[in-house]
């Protein structure tokens, strides 16, 4: 995986689509993968492993997608 690359966490069920911004390391000098939302302002962090690429045709089902949608809302207003 490489900096500009289209992806999806498996352990979130692919629910958000992000580009890969940039790399660091966490606390145990594991690769990090620092991420930035597609259709959603969100930055989030994943380890490579759970990273999944996410091919052009499919983009367009993943982001709208009304599922995911209720997914995000339920998951902002548990969060609060």
């Amino acid at each position: 995986m490489k900096v500009g690359d289209i992806v999806a966490r498996k352990s979130h069920n692919k629910d958000i689509v992000f580009k890969i911004v940039s790399f660091g390391v966490d606390e145990n000098n594991e690769k990090i993968a620092i991420l930035k939302g597609i259709a959603f302002r969100v930055i989030a962090d994943a380890y490579i492993d759970d990273l999944e690429l996410v091919k052009a045709p499919d983009i367009k089902d993943i982001l709208i997608d009304k599922n995911v949608e209720n997914l995000l809302y339920k998951s902002v207003r548990k969060a609060k």
